[in-house]
């Protein structure tokens, strides 16, 4: 909505995960050369924690963008709530092997055939788990034992691992030494750190093609941090809705008050804290009016007498501001709209 008042050809803070819009951080600078090294190290497992948010799934994107298909042949493994057998499955089908009708021999024989091929062809197989901290002890178990899948004495599969934080205790569990023992490199994704966000902030302007708007006053980044952590998933979600807020009150500089402004509505309507999860917290902004893909008709009406007080007070923010915003979407696109 706000991108043409500042002259952006797209969102700059949108949550999907986007390599264009990586920014390279300290932290993940230190975490992108870690994968690339676990790429060309060619066994093991690499595995990468961090908090929800803090760009474990954008950095995978750019990594995999990055490497020589010639030699590397990439699948990845989202959903992860899964038991050893779909686990065997969602692999075959990340490197588009068919998996219908086939027992568990058979798929384990059809990976490993998979792996030789490419393996003869000079092509290294890497498997990319997301989520990681979903997975069962048995799918766990599993992945060891496709690690173990050898020709000729090089190792035919390597895998990373992404999860959250309880990832990292799970690994120390008894049942999971061996497979802590084939963890060749690890690394533990932090938020950006307080000089960081203005960079982050102004890269992210630039990459969407902005030439200077918005301007922010002195003090903007500071506030940004105290109420996102550093984390860039939150600062996405709170940096949305305040360019929502300037192009709404038709202002091209941005200042503390503001963002301290929006940054308190924004906690107050989701209950005490900025978005954290893309699929349940959107920011009201570019091409978030819907309900995450549910029918509007679907959705009960809301009971606003059991609402505290302090809920009806978010909900009448959020409802004024949705007026605002259908105003100045009339107002752009003209009379009759």
């Amino acid at each position: 909505m706000y991108n043409e008042f500042f002259g952006l050809h797209s969102p700059p803070f949108r949550l999907t995960p986007d390599a264009n819009f990586l920014y390279l951080s300290k932290g993940h600078s230190k975490a992108l050369s870690f994968l690339r090294y676990g790429v060309y190290k060619e066994e093991g497992f690499i595995v990468v924690t961090g908090e929800v948010g803090t760009g474990k799934t954008t950095l995978i994107q750019s990594l995999v963008t990055s490497l020589n298909k010639n030699e590397v042949i990439a699948g990845k493994v989202v959903y992860s709530r899964l038991n050893a057998d779909d686990l065997l499955r969602t692999v075959l089908a990340s490197f588009n092997l068919r998996y219908d009708n086939l027992s568990k021999t058979g798929m384990l024989r059809t990976l490993e055939e998979f792996f030789q091929f490419n393996r003869r062809g000079n092509k290294r197989v890497l498997l990319i788990v997301d989520e990681a901290q979903n997975l069962t002890a048995e799918a766990l178990e599993e992945l060891r034992m496709l690690s173990n899948l050898e020709l000729d004495g090089e190792p035919l599969l390597q895998t990373f691992l992404l999860g959250q934080p309880e990832f990292r205790r799970m690994m120390q569990a008894p049942e999971f030494r061996q497979l802590l023992q084939r963890v060749t490199a690890a690394y533990h994704l932090g938020p950006l750190e307080q000089e960081e966000v203005s960079d982050y902030v102004l890269y992210r302007l630039h990459i969407a093609g902005s030439s200077g708007k918005p301007t922010f006053a002195p003090g903007v980044s500071a506030t940004l941090y105290r109420h996102t952590g550093g984390i860039p998933r939150r600062l996405n979600t709170l940096c949305d809705r305040v360019m929502l807020s300037a192009f709404l009150d038709h202002v091209d500089r941005i200042d503390s008050e503001r963002v301290e402004t929006v940054a308190n509505e924004l906690e107050t309507e989701l209950g005490g804290a900025i978005a954290t999860d893309a699929d349940t917290h959107r920011a009201v902004g570019e091409n978030t009016l819907g309900l995450n893909g549910y029918d509007k008709q679907a959705v009960a009406p809301l009971d606003k007498e059991h609402l505290t007080p302090q809920q009806q007070q978010g909900l009448s923010r959020l409802e004024q501001t949705m007026d605002e915003m259908r105003r100045a979407l009339r107002n752009l696109l003209g009379p009759g709209r």
